[in-house]
């Protein structure tokens, strides 16, 4: 925790994470990577901004099977306002990407089953999830010969 405090100040009102040392000292820490999020590089690790804010401010780690979310969607809004502690489940449901909505898949005779994502779904289906996606934005029945008749729709949870 100390050597965080000897690398970086933060700002919870702008969400800015600022280096405290060395060349960089003064400049905004992070760059927004593939996924993103913004992240730090230090001595041969990579780390998302995000999870040092949260130990820098709150002085704790995260739980064990938790994660944080941005509350807003913005994954580069690092407000502190803006960061919670929530189960991956959580986490999936307040994300941007309808690629982790949950879908339910019904199927001709009746029987429906819940996926937590377009990805569950695909690999219940064995089809790939963009087409699980295509499915669920244009609710259609497939029209695969195993697959006949299966339709898939977002679940709207209330």
């Amino acid at each position: 925790m100390e050597s965080l405090r000897n690398l970086f100040t933060y700002d919870p009102d702008t969400g800015v994470l600022t280096w405290a040392c060395g060349p960089r000292q003064g400049k905004a820490a992070g760059r927004i990577g593939d996924t993103g999020y913004l992240s730090v590089k230090i001595g041969e690790g990579r780390y998302k901004v995000h999870r040092i804010i949260w130990k820098l401010y709150h002085g704790t780690d995260i739980p064990d099977l938790q994660q944080i979310d941005h509350i807003n969607r913005d994954r580069t809004d690092n407000r502190i306002g803006n960061l919670r502690v929530v189960t991956p489940r959580e986490n999936r449901l307040n994300s941007a990407s309808t690629n982790l909505r949950p879908v339910l898949i019904t199927y001709p005779d009746g029987r429906t089953h819940r996926a937590e994502s377009l990805s569950d779904a695909g690999r219940i289906l064995g089809i790939h999830l963009m087409t699980v996606r295509a499915c669920a934005d244009r609710p259609t029945p497939l029209k695969m010969k195993r697959l006949r008749g299966v339709n898939v729709e977002y679940v709207i949870d209330y």
